[in-house]
């Protein structure tokens, strides 16, 4: 199957339509088509340029990964959200036009695209963590020289290097949410303060950092979220402040350091595994 050309009758392509179509190398979409599901153009080695409908809304996980001679991409402004590791390994993809209307660009979307150098991006509301473009020139062009990697006032990223003493981090006044696992993995970070300004500390934003010894929540921050420092094992103790309202799945999970936890009566929920592996946990008061 080397073309295909779709009646507009088709309202949906499903999920792993054309999966492994190696042979395919042009394909007409009308703007009948409303939906095109998950890894529906999964390794589909020859396809060169893609046009999609200004019907879509979303484009789904994996739905042209590996597509490694793909080299033209259309994306129409009715797209609000390209999901999980839709384009991943586009080895031949050069430059990404982004428009105004997208909102979310979900991890590992552009990872591994080898030749990726332009990523026009528009500041209208968009968020995307730092494994959206992860292993593309592009990102590594973007975070060379930064101590903290920043977009649309979002921490994607904070960067350890030899001449910045990361043992105690003050975060810039500017930052108002901390991105997915912003701080992951940063062995050297002792202790960290939160300014006022932050509203939001995302997935996993401090988890494995096997340093760190103290931090300070600011007033406001509302939620804990899953994996928010899991594997701190030297986490001895965290003051939560009472505009917290939920603790997520996992949050403290292997803090083996932590002995002791105060949770406020402002706390409604408390996830699965939350404190799960704390083995050194004697003292908590859950709240009524």
């Amino acid at each position: 199957l080397t073309s295909i050309n779709i009646p507009n009758s088709i309202t949906s392509i499903g999920n792993y339509a054309f999966e492994d179509c190696d042979s395919l190398t042009s394909i007409n979409i009308p703007n009948s088509v409303i939906s095109i599901g998950i890894s529906a153009f999964y390794d589909c080695d020859s396809l060169i340029s893609f046009n999609i409908p200004d019907s879509i809304s979303t484009i789904e996980e994996y739905a042209f990964c590996d597509c490694s001679n793909l080299t033209s991409i259309n994306i129409p402004d009715s797209v609000s959200k390209i999901g999980f590791y839709a384009f991943i390994n586009c080895s031949s993809l050069t430059s990404i036009n982004i428009p105004d209307s997208i909102t979310s660009i979900e991890d590992y979307a552009f990872c591994d695209c080898s030749n990726l150098t332009s990523v026009k991006l528009s500041k209208n509301n968009i968020s995307f963590t730092r494994y959206t473009f992860d292993n593309t020139p592009w990102w590594n062009n973007f975070c060379k020289g930064k101590d903290f990697v920043i977009f649309n006032n979002i921490l994607l990223k904070y960067n350890i290097n030899d001449n910045t003493d990361s043992s105690s981090v003050n975060i810039p006044d500017n930052i108002s949410v901390i991105g997915e696992y912003a701080f992951k993995d940063c062995d050297e970070l002792h202790s960290i303060n939160i300014p006022n300004s932050v509203s939001k500390i995302e997935y996993g934003a401090f988890a494995h950092c096997n340093k760190l010894t103290s931090i300070n929540i600011s007033n406001s921050i509302s939620t804990i979220e899953d994996y928010t420092f899991r594997y701190c094992d030297s986490l001895t103790s965290i003051n939560i402040p009472d505009t917290i309202t939920s603790i997520g799945n996992s949050a403290f999970c292997g803090c083996t350091g932590l002995t002791s936890i105060t949770i406020p009566n402002s706390v409604i929920s408390i996830g699965n595994e939350a404190f799960y592996n704390c083995s050194e946990l004697t003292s908590i008061n859950i709240p009524d």
